[in-house]
């Protein structure tokens, strides 16, 4: 009886071992599935291999890697559940680094398993065939420079995307070749369970991963409270007023610069529409909203044309929000405005812009976390996408989780060469994160450049308002 049970024990054994190495290999982004491949492959390693790490020290040496890569994984999992890539731009190196230790530990665990294998066999007096375990290594090695080689030349040559994907499946093909032929190879093996020491450990294996699981869980749930929000800095709003101001404030209303908004434009942009001659502005419609239920959200595009000497045109650029009913906000928001993409030479300048909320009867401001003029070039996840957006202007910020009557605008200056262009427009939008369950956590900017946005839209809803001249 006792034998039946070391030897059902000790081929389960094996046969989780071998899901696990194949679970660990896949990278299923649908869904989201390789986070779960990933931490059910490494439980099945460390589970199996806690119970061999009695049987020779090859066992506790795989023993030993396998729980440094889970606490690698537990690592990865818990930055993606915080902004703290695009907080700390150091942070990739590092990361980086981490990367290459774990991809030397999983060659390590194949070589040093095929090492425990043949002990194994040395002490049941047999000698089966492990030759796949050897191929597999060198398929990960050239996988290390398909990934990093290959793909930056396609990317420098353009090369076409599918060649590329091509040599993927090849290399995918292969991998399950070598992966049935190790499945055949282990067969034998589960006949020498008379031969094994299989550990006896006080913590059972359930308790063990349900601990593992609960560390992880909270963990994960604290890096998002404490790391998945910019940090803010808020402080109280500031009145500003004089007679000037009230004078600039009265011209601009006239001029059909909506009022509701100039009470919480700063005294500097409002002295720099001193010279206005024209506004222009929009408030955003349903049509004008990319994904429904975004009636609490109002947005206002305004253009205010400055009157200049000189032949160049100039135009103050306001794009402002306004949640007029209440709103949680869970994660990262952000303010972009795309410039007119009918002129080609352009300046942008002064870029500035507040937000506000109210509690307690009180009101406080702070500035964004950053604003940014970029030029930007996005790639698919292959990287064979041609630039999507010449020039960019954007405004990252996160807003307090029950912030009332949360608000804000981003503002700059637009300069060019008067050349009869009497037909452009400038179109601001606002991308909010919609819901706490977002997992990788991924900032509202980065998903908008990625152009990602579509994949992401259970996460984030996007409102646009464009003001046009004509």
């Amino acid at each position: 009886m006792e034998n039946q049970i070391i030897k059902t024990k000790f081929s389960e054994t094996l046969s989780n071992i071998f899901i696990g190495l194949i679970l660990i290999l896949l990278h299923i982004t649908i869904w989201n599935l390789n986070y779960v491949f990933f931490l059910l492959g490494h439980i099945l390693l460390i589970v199996s291999f806690r119970n061999l790490k009695n049987e020779n020290y090859h066992f506790q040496a795989i023993y030993n890697m396998v729980c440094i890569k889970f606490m690698i994984l537990i690592l990865s999992y818990l930055l993606d559940a915080t902004i703290l890539r695009t907080l700390f731009d150091g942070i990739e190196v590092y990361l980086f680094i981490i990367l290459i230790i774990d991809y030397i530990l999983s060659i390590a665990l194949l070589y040093y398993l095929k090492k425990a294998l043949v002990l194994l066999q040395a002490k049941a007096g047999t000698n089966y065939k492990l030759n796949s375990i050897k191929y597999i290594i060198i398929m990960k090695f050239l996988y290390i420079f398909c990934i990093t080689v290959l793909m930056n030349l396609f990317i420098v040559f353009k090369v076409n995307k599918y060649i590329y994907m091509g040599i993927m499946i090849l290399g995918l093909i292969i991998y399950v070749y070598l992966y049935i032929k190790l499945y055949n190879e282990l067969k034998p093996f589960h006949s020498l369970h008379e031969f094994v020491s299989l550990s006896i450990n006080k913590l059972s294996n359930k308790a063990f991963v349900i601990i593992l699981l609960l560390i992880m869980g909270v963990g994960i749930i604290s890096a998002d409270i404490f790391y998945g929000k910019y940090p803010m800095n808020w402080q109280d709003k500031s009145l500003e007023s004089s007679v000037e101001i009230d004078k600039i404030e009265d011209k601009l209303v006239k001029l059909s610069f909506p009022e509701k908004v100039l009470k919480d434009i700063s005294e500097k942009d409002i002295l720099d529409c001193s010279d206005a001659i024209n506004v222009y502005s929009k408030l955003n419609k349903n049509e004008d909203v990319l994904y429904p239920n975004t009636g609490k959200l109002k947005m206002y595009s305004i253009m205010v044309e400055l009157n200049n000497e000189n032949d160049d045109r100039q135009y103050k650029i306001f794009h402002y929000f306004e949640w007029v009913k209440p709103h949680n906000f869970y994660g990262t928001e952000c303010l972009f405005s795309e410039p007119p993409s009918n002129i080609k030479d352009y300046q942008i300048s002064d870029l500035d812009g507040k937000l506000f909320y109210n509690e307690d009867h009180k009101e406080y401001q702070a500035a964004f976390y950053s604003i940014e003029n970029i030029s930007v070039e996005a790639y698919d996840e292959f990287g064979m996408y041609d630039t999507f957006y010449e020039r960019l202007i954007t405004a990252d910020f996160s807003l307090p989780l029950h912030a009332n009557k949360a608000r804000g605008y981003l503002t700059y200056q637009l300069t060019f060469k008067d050349e009869n262009i009497d037909d452009f427009d400038v179109q601001g939008s606002y991308l909010f994160q919609k819901s706490w369950l977002q997992y990788p956590k991924v900032t509202a900017k980065d998903t908008y450049l990625s152009g990602s946005l579509w994949n992401n839209k259970y996460d984030f809803l996007h409102v646009r308002v464009k003001t046009a001249i004509k």
